[in-house]
């Protein structure tokens, strides 16, 4: 974080930990997605910021023991703070419906899969049966060119 700290949490933006200068009251923590090091001033604990390398929205911790109601906002900090989280929440909301959506068309997916999957079984079925039936018919035709063989042979030898 800068040296002098900032006039407005819209003004609020997590920085490079390695490339900032940290002080004492400022939040060090990792990004959730990329894991890179960043730091912001503590009254930025809590908003929902985007991650200067991977640009993916994340949420700044609130230290260990703290409340978020432990910081002196001023009444600008906290209408910007429920902007940010206004914001979040349509963001989650519109996450919300597209993952909804995916998870209907998936559920959608499923089911037609499992009734291909009943076609197949049942398919499979039938051409077990018939297979059975083809070796017991197979079975008796060749029983059956064994006895006529035999017959012929007989045959053959007695008008010898």
């Amino acid at each position: 974080m800068m040296n002098e700290k900032k006039e407005t949490l819209s003004e609020l933006a997590p920085q490079n930990a390695a490339e900032s200068t940290v002080s004492e009251t400022d939040i060090v923590f990792d990004c959730p997605y990329c894991g890179k090091n960043l730091c912001i001033d503590y009254h930025g604990a809590g908003l929902m910021v985007p991650c200067p390398e991977c640009e993916k929205r994340i949420q700044v911790p609130i230290p260990e023991g703290m409340e978020i109601t432990d910081f002196d906002s001023s009444p600008e900090e906290v209408r910007v703070r429920l902007i940010h989280m206004r914001e979040a929440l349509i963001e989650a909301q519109s996450r919300l419906a597209e993952q909804q959506q995916e998870l209907a068309s998936l559920r959608e997916r499923c089911m037609a899969f499992e009734q291909i999957f009943a076609n197949i079984r049942e398919t499979f079925r039938s051409v077990h049966e018939d297979s059975s039936r083809m070796k017991r018919d197979l079975a008796l035709v060749s029983g059956s060119l064994e006895r006529i063989t035999k017959m012929a042979e007989e045959a053959i030898g007695e008008s010898l």
